[in-house]
């Protein structure tokens, strides 16, 4: 018997091997493929998930300040009028700080300058101050006039050692500009970021600094500088609130 008879293999080992290694090259097909479909999925839910909760409170915090707003707008009417003694405009202020505790001061200012000023009860002589000073430098914008009343701005400052933000309203009406300026605590959006306890949410101001965030990690913190400010400008620019812009590890560092 020659050495090639001794180790040729029977019919059935073949056909055993050729079997398991069909089988075996489908297992690992279909493995690989499921795998990568469930992280597919997976990334799917993740970024729509993040998706619905950003444009959910991206919307709660629309409706917050424009109920800011249209207190705003309430309380020019009180601060604007001439007629109005001064004893009864203070007690009416009073009772309008008394319903809106976060706020701690307003402002009305024409021409680029303050005419009327109110401040809460609990405000201390430096806090005032601070508020004092910012609604000096502020007292200019927006621009008031025609075809933009009701346009509203807001930025982060600290008053009193709390941070805050100051939002200016412009009024409608002819002659010098005319705009409503508050310094309101930012309680309520620290309310509602603090809601979610599994992923990071913060608000951004239109310069693109951060006024509140629950990212304890410190991405928010990370993610600040031109290119974050640049993405919140692409934002405002488009003008749409259903639009979401994601940022990986390379945009926070």
């Amino acid at each position: 018997m020659s050495t090639a008879a001794r180790i040729a293999f029977p019919l059935r080992f073949k056909v055993l091997i050729t079997v398991l290694v069909i089988v075996t090259a489908v297992v690992s097909v279909i493995t690989f493929t499921m795998a990568a479909l469930f992280h597919q999925d997976k990334r799917t839910y993740i970024t729509d998930l993040v998706s619905m909760v950003s444009l959910s409170s991206a919307e709660e915090s629309r409706m917050l300040l424009l109920g800011y707003r249209e207190r705003l707008i309430t309380y020019s009417r009180v601060l604007g009028r001439k007629d109005l003694p001064e004893r009864e405009r203070q007690e009416l202020m009073n009772g309008f700080f008394g319903d809106f505790p976060e706020l701690l001061a307003v402002s009305r200012a024409e021409g680029g300058r303050v005419k009327a000023s109110a401040f809460a009860a609990g405000l201390d002589r430096k806090a005032r101050l601070a508020a004092e000073d910012l609604a000096r430098r502020g007292a200019t914008a927006p621009a008031g006039g025609k075809g933009i009343a009701g346009r509203t701005t807001v930025r982060g400052v600290t008053v009193g050692g709390l941070p805050c933000l100051q939002m200016t309203v412009a009024l409608p009406g002819s002659g010098p500009p005319h705009s409503m300026q508050a310094i309101v605590r930012i309680d309520a959006l620290r309310r509602l970021v603090s809601r979610s306890k599994v992923m990071a949410i913060s608000f951004w101001d239109e310069q693109g600094s951060v006024l509140v965030a629950n990212d304890v990690t410190g991405a928010a913190a990370a993610a600040a500088g031109e290119e974050r400010r640049r993405q919140v400008t692409a934002l405002r620019e488009k003008n749409i609130s259903n639009l979401t812009v994601e940022y990986g590890e390379k945009a926070r560092r």
